[in-house]
């Protein structure tokens, strides 16, 4: 009897063992990414190299989403910051403006926090604070400012491109010149312009980019959107 009871105690420990110790498998997994994420920082390289290849499920990283931006120009770091990539070019204004903000008192608490620049792999990051760290399915609206968008230097390249060819089309088959149909290729310069007359951009100064309501996926299709309803 003492025998049984001392077998069936073990296995009862055992089992018990055994639970604790898949929870805490499970909780290990889960947190694989964050854990990466948090070494990233500390060792002065970014974990978007690792999320940006290998997006983490919403259980991982709570509920992240990406409202708008290119697919891979951002990635949770860690608990309540993200890597951007950052622009293009050698005067990168993006960053300047960013640090600037965080030295005047006045908007500093009003613009996400700027940490730091990084390089890695022959990249370059900033990290900046997440707003939406710490908010459940929250209501989300992307406006970009002003009437123009984008740079003398994004647009210098005069060679027409196919691709900003389809897209135009996507938006207005009818937009594209007799040549540019011809060639079936335009200009970014060109496409940068087609789309910000198709918003309201150059007519307000302001166009909305995309909006999540809770509960509701992504809207994105508002292109076009450049009167009041």
């Amino acid at each position: 009897m003492k025998s049984n009871l001392k077998a069936e105690q073990k296995n009862g420990l055992n089992g018990s063992n055994a639970t604790v110790q898949s929870k805490e498998n499970e909780k290990n997994n889960m947190s694989l990414i964050n854990f990466l994420a948090i070494n990233a920082l500390e060792l002065s390289a970014p974990a978007s190299d690792i999320l940006l290849k290998s997006r983490p499920s919403p259980q991982q990283i709570g509920n992240w989403f990406q409202l708008s931006g290119h697919p891979d120009s951002l990635a949770p770091a860690g608990p309540g910051t993200v890597w951007k990539k950052r622009s293009t070019g050698t005067e990168d204004a993006e960053r300047r403006v960013y640090e600037e903000m965080s030295r005047d008192p006045q908007l500093r608490d009003i613009v996400p926090r700027y940490y730091r620049e990084v390089e890695y792999l022959g990249e370059r990051f900033i990290e900046l604070q997440d707003l939406l760290h710490g908010f459940q399915d929250p209501y989300v609206i992307d406006i970009k400012l002003g009437t123009r968008t984008f740079l003398e230097s994004e647009v210098t390249n005069k060679v027409a491109r196919p691709d900003l060819y389809q897209k135009m089309i996507a938006i207005d088959p009818h937009a594209p010149t007799e040549e540019e149909h011809n060639q079936q290729a335009v200009t970014k310069l060109r496409y940068m312009q087609f789309r910000e007359l198709q918003s309201s951009s150059c007519s307000q100064g302001f166009r909305i980019e995309a909006m999540k309501c809770r509960g509701s996926p992504p809207v994105t299709d508002l292109k076009k959107v450049r009167i009041q309803m």
